[in-house]
């Protein structure tokens, strides 16, 4: 699995100083949603590509780099209402996260 950086978002990443923030955005997608789950590290929504990511703080483990091991992504969500916590609880298989 390859994690793609742009040109432009390396210089930024490797700068001493940037006026950018870099946000993790999360779309987790299961059958049984009606709608995509998105979610952005950042205390704020954010409106990308057309569509809107809850703000919430989110901790994420990444799968390794490995086609010998199943990948599995850990996620820890801060300030979790219990309709998204209840709505996550409801998808018994995996879902699809990008």
């Amino acid at each position: 699995m390859t994690r793609p950086i742009s040109a432009g978002g390396l210089r930024e990443l490797f700068a001493r100083e940037s006026a950018h923030v870099l946000l993790a955005g999360i779309t987790f997608r299961h059958e049984v949603l009606a709608d995509p789950i998105r979610l952005v590290n950042d205390m704020r929504p954010l409106q990308h590509n057309g569509q809107t990511y809850l703000g919430l703080p989110f901790e994420v483990t990444l799968p390794p780099d490995s086609e010998d091991e199943i990948p599995v992504l850990q996620i820890k969500v801060d300030n979790v209402d219990r309709s998204l916590v209840t709505l996550l609880r409801s998808v018994i298989a995996p879902a699809d996260v990008d």
